[in-house]
């Protein structure tokens, strides 16, 4: 018979079974403790172990675990950072734009002035929902002034979001909302020469377009290219964007489709590394997206040795039943994960 543990998250306790995984055994009990990515290398559910014994999670030489990779041993006590729990900034939802069929800006006026770099996310919580992870990025068509109190992104739907799917019904102008962080650290390096390579899929071009915009702004010349995945035409909301970036001196661009389209210079149909260029050593690639690009990318980074930071985005689902649970791995079972990358950490999201 598996064992009970009694755990202590934050002076709340509730019982799990030995071998659970903590962040898993907190949902379900109805215990809050943030995460993203579920994957083992993010900062998010990073917790204290004050007292008892896991499995799996440790973040060497600190004290803290990953809650989403930790199986429970024994009796745990635990608490998270005081520091997260602090909004970066506080403001209300300025306008909701539909980009495509299925993606929409969501522009925030906050408090104060957003402090962060290009290519990092905030863990965005609309009043009365769970917090979200989303990437600051520029407007599409025309620059954002300087130092404005205005915050985009780029929100895809998903029907069972538990977040998105709400988006223009309850989720409206006016509709109160904290800012927690940045975090990540797969941003834009200012100060640096050789060619970019940033490449994303979906939303992920939200951070990729603020690490463009940063770089074109501190060097108009520097050789970029600028890759934009969606499985349709109509899904490539950032047109625009690709447009304003294949003018500038020394910078291509493309975008490709898994649908059947005409060919054209700076589109494509079929799959993204049917069309990746060359790449050389001295590249420095940013990516953003689907685990799957991800993975694939940091194979072809490391043959080549080129640089790499990653962004993986990965869909936030509801937390397991408790039927799912008796049937995932147990305390020594095996748990997929993606490959570490370099350099570290990157910082994955969800991608709801």
């Amino acid at each position: 018979m598996t064992r009970s543990c009694r755990i202590e998250v934050n002076g709340e306790s509730f019982t799990a079974q030995a071998g659970e995984l903590l962040l898993d055994a907190a949902l379900v009990n109805g215990v809050d403790m943030p995460f993203d990515c579920r994957s083992g290398y993010c900062g998010s559910c990073l917790v204290h172990l004050n007292n008892g014994l896991v499995i799996g999670g440790a973040n060497a030489g600190t004290g803290m675990i990953h809650a989403c990779q930790a199986h429970i041993v024994s009796d745990l006590t635990v608490s998270t950072d005081e520091a997260l729990a602090k909004p970066a900034a506080t403001g209300e939802v300025a306008e909701i734009n539909q980009l495509c069929i299925d993606v929409y800006e969501v522009v925030l006026a906050l408090d104060r002035p957003p402090s962060h770099r290009p290519g990092q996310y905030y863990n965005v919580q609309f009043d009365g929902f769970p917090a979200r992870a989303y990437s600051p990025t520029p407007a599409l068509g025309s620059v954002d002034p300087f130092g404005t109190k205005l915050v985009r992104f780029h929100v895809k739907r998903i029907a069972s979001g538990a977040v998105s799917q709400h988006l223009e019904t309850q989720i409206r102008p006016g509709h109160k909302a904290d800012l927690y962080g940045p975090f990540g650290s797969a941003c834009f390096e200012p100060g640096k020469s050789g060619r970019l390579v940033l490449v994303s899929s979906g939303t992920g071009f939200a951070p990729i377009w603020s690490i463009t915009d940063a770089a074109l702004m501190e060097q108009d010349n520097r050789n970029i290219l600028l890759i934009a995945a969606a499985p349709r035409l109509s899904q490539l909301y950032m047109a625009t964007a690709l447009h304003l970036t294949s003018m500038c001196p020394n910078a291509s661009v493309l975008a490709i489709t898994s649908e059947k389209t005409e060919d054209r210079s700076w589109l494509r149909s079929g799959n993204l590394f049917e069309h990746l260029p060359k790449l050389f050593p001295e590249d420095t690639i940013h990516a953003a997206g689907a685990p799957s690009l991800i993975r694939s990318l940091r194979e072809i980074a490391d043959v080549v040795g080129c640089r790499m930071h990653a962004d993986p985005f990965v869909a936030t689902g509801s937390p397991p039943s408790r039927t799912e649970r008796k049937l995932a791995p147990r305390l020594f079972g095996s748990r997929k994960k993606l490959p570490e990358r370099k350099p570290m950490p990157a910082w994955p999201r969800a991608a709801e």
